[in-house]
């Protein structure tokens, strides 16, 4: 029997290049925003009789996890090459995902269509930017891209 390894050297070079570079950005870019405009302020817990420092203490705690959490990714994904570690971060990032473009959805659905969420188009810059994060994760998670050598008939073919 064959037993193959579970490093990430089959990987399609897109992925370690987008996981390991450009998604940190994405997630510090969309903090900011955040930051910036409170884009998923729906989620946030406080009410409409909230002070607007309070509201942007959250916002800040926001934008400081997002950050942590984006420099712990790209840490462990350039010092592990462990696909399944790597399938295991993508699937919380996923989640993570998830969760910001129900969110904003949500926020866009519930404020009426003349009324202006999230004072900007930020929030259709979530929606798009987490519908493509969201596609490249299950992309990965589905192993598109992820070279699998074929067996048949107990013989090993290389493509």
């Amino acid at each position: 029997m064959i037993a193959f390894s579970s490093n990430s050297a089959n990987m399609w070079i897109f992925y370690r290049f987008f996981f390991q570079k450009l998604d940190p950005l994405i997630m510090l870019w969309s903090g900011y925003v955040n930051l910036r405009n409170g884009s998923f302020s729906s989620s946030l817990f406080f009410n409409n009789s909230s002070t607007q420092y309070r509201d942007a203490f959250v916002l800040e705690q926001m934008f400081a996890l997002m950050a942590t959490v984006a420099a712990m990714t790209a840490m462990l994904l350039h010092y592990t090459d462990d696909i399944k570690v790597w399938r295991m971060i993508q699937v919380v990032l996923l989640v993570w995902n998830s969760v910001c473009m129900k969110d904003t959805t949500y926020a866009v659905r519930l404020a009426g269509p003349f009324e202006r969420v999230s004072k900007g188009v930020d929030c259709i810059y979530c929606v798009e930017v987490c519908t493509i994060l969201i596609i490249v994760r299950l992309c990965f998670l589905m192993g598109v891209g992820i070279w699998r050598p074929r067996i048949r008939n107990g013989v090993l073919y290389q493509r």
